[in-house]
């Protein structure tokens, strides 16, 4: 976690599996970036991520200019902003409340396998259907002498594209 005041926060308690952070260590900040990976490689958000993230924002942790939160995997780095902080409000109340969770799993985790393109266009699908307020960037680690941000969206094969922000 990075905080307003360019303070950088490491998880505190390991658990199997996991690494978490203390609401101590956090108290009075405002979180900026807050990237991690997963013990077993996915490259998108678990749903466990979300509900942090919906949690954290609702308690005011996190506020939407300039925030970035995201996964670092193998294949490369897989960031999140919120564009609408109003659909991400109303968002982060069913994703806590559970209200999310079968539409979730029918899009996720139901749609196991696939390439990097295929795993982004589900979680895209998943964003753009509950009108979650966020937007996602990729960047691929194929080339890695030249590393390049591309703002996600789903085209109409179920896949990510990188959207063409110059038109």
């Amino acid at each position: 976690i990075q905080t307003s005041d360019w303070q950088t926060i490491f998880p505190n308690v390991q658990e199997s599996g996991s690494a978490k952070f203390t609401n101590d260590q956090i108290a009075g900040k405002e979180i900026m970036e807050w990237y991690h990976s997963h013990p077993t490689g996915s490259m998108i958000t678990s749903w466990a991520d979300l509900k942090a993230l919906a949690i954290r924002y609702q308690q005011g942790y996190v506020k939407s200019e300039n925030f970035t939160y995201g996964v670092v995997s193998e294949f490369g780095c897989m960031s999140i902003m919120i564009t609408s902080p109003t659909d991400f409000n109303t968002f982060a109340t069913k994703v806590r409340n559970g209200e999310l969770s079968e539409s979730w799993n029918a899009y996720i985790v139901g749609a196991s396998g696939g390439g990097v393109d295929e795993c982004i266009g589900q979680l895209l699908k998943f964003l753009d259907r509950n009108n979650s307020g966020l937007s996602v960037m990729f960047s691929s680690n194929i080339d890695e002498s030249n590393p390049t941000w591309n703002a996600q969206e789903l085209a109409s094969n179920g896949k990510s594209v990188n959207m063409e922000c110059n038109q």
